[in-house]
């Protein structure tokens, strides 16, 4: 008997990561049945029942107003209630939870350890409320003994356009330029390299990209830089010399399936299974980065299912396959 899987994705995200178009093949070779489903459709409530439910709800809010991705995603749970025996990948309440950063950090800050030699740690965080005032912020940043530079981050990692817009500060003196509310973060070196970690079940794949520059005591007087990281960290991106150690145009960013070794598969195996114990997930993506003087692993971030660039383009629909006939026969 086929295995049925239920697709709801927002189109814009379905275009980017071209699903579930891009599994079709595959799926059809392991005999599961795919339906896409449109929330907008009259007979919505009619469609199914499915073995998976495959979702993307949070993704409502980039595409919606606040009230029509509200009303949309409380119509995709209230379709999954009435089917109790469909497996949702991932849960609802988890998917829209890890948009808040302070949430995700929780997540991560569970998952610090020390495996091979190698610690992995959360660099210092703290919450710099709405109405701070300077006074305040500076009161905040001291008492927590934060050490310049810092980053500032949005609250909302994922709901908004603004979710990917950052702030480095680099002295007491610039916290007037603080975006608030936000988090507030230790910068560490990491010799301008990030590290994707993708999840997808039971297969973990990585790939390094670029990163901002390593930031020396000469820098601290510089003044603050207002950045995207899509700017700073895909491929293919125009160089930054405020940010960017050289143009990251003129090198190769490899995958680990070019290099197995530019991290320690312990390491990154243990987090992995940690993040699964804490939020019960199966599609995400983790960003690591390592510490310059020391070669630890600062965990920075945590996506609930990201959309899997710098990997392997078969490897999305191949695993993703494989998670579902897994969870259908749970």
């Amino acid at each position: 008997m086929a295995v049925k899987l239920g697709v709801i994705i927002p189109i814009n995200k379905r275009k980017k990561i071209k699903l579930p178009e891009r599994m079709l093949n595959i799926c059809k070779e392991k005999n599961i049945e795919v339906s896409v489903l449109d929330v907008n459709d009259d007979n919505f409530f009619e469609t199914g029942p499915f073995d998976v439910l495959l979702h993307k709800i949070e993704d409502f809010y980039n595409e919606c107003s606040p009230e029509e991705a509200l009303q949309r995603t409380t119509k995709v749970r209230e379709y999954a209630a009435r089917y109790p025996d469909m497996i949702v990948l991932d849960d609802f309440d988890v998917s829209m939870k890890m948009t808040d950063r302070n949430f995700m950090t929780n997540v991560i800050q569970q998952a610090c350890m020390t495996i091979d030699g190698i610690t992995v740690f959360v660099p210092k965080i703290i919450e710099i409320p709405e109405n701070s005032t300077l006074e305040e912020c500076k009161q905040l940043v001291s008492s927590n003994f934060m050490k310049f530079p810092v980053l500032a981050k949005p609250l909302s990692a994922s709901l908004d356009q603004g979710s990917h817009n950052m702030v480095l500060i680099f002295s007491m003196d610039h916290l007037n330029n603080l975006p608030k509310p936000c988090l507030l973060q230790e910068f560490c070196n990491h010799s301008g390299i990030i590290y994707k970690i993708f999840v997808i079940g039971d297969h973990i794949s990585f790939c390094e990209r670029p990163s901002i520059k390593d930031i020396h005591q000469s820098d601290q007087k510089n003044d603050t830089l207002y950045f995207d990281t899509r700017d700073v960290s895909k491929t293919g991106k125009a160089f930054i010399p405020d940010l960017h150690e050289s143009n990251p145009n003129d090198r190769v960013w490899l995958s680990s399936d070019e290099n197995p070794n530019m991290l320690n598969f312990n390491v990154v195996n243990a987090v992995v299974k940690r993040v699964k114990e804490v939020c019960n997930i199966h599609l995400f993506g983790l960003d690591i980065l390592v510490e310059k003087e020391t070669g630890n692993y600062a965990l920075i971030d945590c996506n609930q299912f990201p959309g899997y660039t710098g990997i392997n383009e078969e490897y999305l629909p191949k695993y993703l396959a494989e998670l579902v006939l897994k969870l259908a026969k749970k």
